[in-house]
């Protein structure tokens, strides 16, 4: 259905030199002189790249509708990845390039997004957050916890990833799969393993080590993270002195 940049709103998609892009925001301009524009923010669908444009008020585009299926990954056989309607159980195969390194954040069982355009599979998305199990990596140091240093970890989907020194093989890790690149999280359980092994100032150091890896959205406040560390400290005195 053809639309003009009167018709824009945020998330709508349009195909626009022969790729699908999502309008991340826009803005109407009327300047004193010259004509009206439209000030734009699109991103391709396929690369999740964000490019601004800017459009002649009344210029035409294709409206494309998009639609998203919910299924369940169940494996990789090598050449395809094989998903499973969970109400219809119906399966569906899929070519690994059409997939491309989303692969890196399926693991089996797990349920992800398709979206489609019309008939056409565009892309695959994870779930939001996934939980990985480190398969191998150099061994961990305490001594490290008071610089933010980061070494290689190759987790349980094959993928290669940069973690704090202190992750060690069969740590547990929490990252954001989906578009934004984020670093990795150890679960709550691995964290409170660790506080309860290190001094008083190692409890501190690695507190502030570990605000840097904790991104916005997840941020919890310095005060919350103050009395983490003294609950953590105050259990590991409890075990020494019974000890």
């Amino acid at each position: 259905m053809a639309i003009s940049t009167a018709d824009f709103r945020n998330g709508m998609c349009i195909e626009y030199n022969g790729k699908l892009c999502t309008i991340v925001e826009f803005q109407h301009v009327k300047p004193g002189k010259g004509g009206a524009f439209v000030r734009t923010k699109l991103r391709d669908i396929k690369t999740g790249r964000v490019v601004d444009y800017t459009f002649n008020s009344g210029t035409k585009f294709e409206s494309v509708r998009l639609e998203t299926k919910k299924m369940q990954f169940l494996y990789n056989d090598g050449a395809d990845f094989n998903f499973m309607d969970m109400n219809t159980f119906e399966q569906l195969a899929i070519p690994a390039d059409v997939v491309g390194d989303v692969a890196n954040w399926l693991k089996e069982n797990d349920e992800a997004t398709l979206m489609y355009a019309g008939d056409e599979l565009i892309s695959v998305e994870p779930q939001m957050f996934v939980e990985l199990e480190v398969t191998e990596t150099e061994p961990g140091f305490k001594g490290d916890t008071a610089t933010n240093t980061t070494k290689p970890a190759t987790l349980e989907t094959g993928v290669t990833v940069q973690v704090p020194t202190f992750v060690e093989i069969g740590d547990v890790l929490w990252r954001r799969a989906r578009k934004r690149p984020a670093a990795l999280y150890l679960t709550l359980k691995n964290y409170v393993l660790f506080f309860m092994q290190l001094t008083v100032e190692e409890v501190r150091n690695t507190w502030e080590n570990f605000r840097l890896w904790i991104p916005p959205f997840v941020m919890v406040s310095k005060a919350y993270g103050q009395l983490v560390c003294l609950l953590a400290t105050c259990f590991q005195f409890c075990l020494r002195w019974i000890a």
